[in-house]
């Protein structure tokens, strides 16, 4: 499984799951400043989970149709960096097989995850 962190995303979430052996790729080293729907194509193009802070992305998928491989909305404030890389840590090993195809949010607490329509 394969993922693409969005510029809104702490980088110790990408560390995170990069030392979990997963292949995450951060937009802010390689398309830094890219529109929202620049990033959701290459995510969608490279089959990559979208994780993401902003729920502009959510707009953009059920809105206005976009295609997506799966988006992960993150709902953790930011002054809980560690418990943020925990929790996609988390995410990603106990539901890994759920997480294509669909529209996940993650909190301190909680995971719901919704198919997408395709």
């Amino acid at each position: 499984m394969q993922f693409l962190f969005d510029e809104s995303c702490d980088a110790i979430m990408v560390r995170a799951l990069r030392a979990s052996g997963y292949d995450a790729k951060f937009v802010a080293e390689y398309m830094a400043g890219a529109s929202d729907e620049r990033v959701l194509q290459a995510a969608f193009d490279e089959n990559r989970i979208l994780v993401t802070q902003d729920r502009d992305f959510c707009a953009l998928v059920f809105r206005d149709g976009k295609p997506s491989a799966g988006v992960v909305l993150v709902r953790i404030s930011d002054e809980l960096r560690e418990r943020k890389a925990q929790r996609i840590t988390e995410l990603v090993t106990g539901f890994e097989n759920r997480l294509s195809g669909a529209m996940t949010t993650l909190t301190l607490t909680d995971v719901r995850i919704h198919p997408l329509k395709e």
